[in-house]
């Protein structure tokens, strides 16, 4: 999967709502964080992910 592919998946993820836990009351359309792999560490991903209003929880490379 070329990294505009990635990217489109990020979001969609990120738009889906998934990666949330459930809480009392109205539920979310949108998760709090969005986790992620080494393999997503890049600013694009976290950008698309960041400008839907999700924290994204992705571990650096190297670290």
């Amino acid at each position: 999967m070329d990294r505009l592919g990635r990217t489109v998946v990020a979001e969609r993820a990120a738009a889906a709502g998934t990666g949330a836990k459930p809480k009392p009351g109205r539920p979310r359309k949108r998760p709090d964080t969005l986790p992620g792999d080494r393999g997503h560490d890049h600013d694009t991903y976290r950008r698309v992910v960041r400008a839907r209003g999700v924290k994204p929880v992705i571990a650096r490379r190297g670290a």
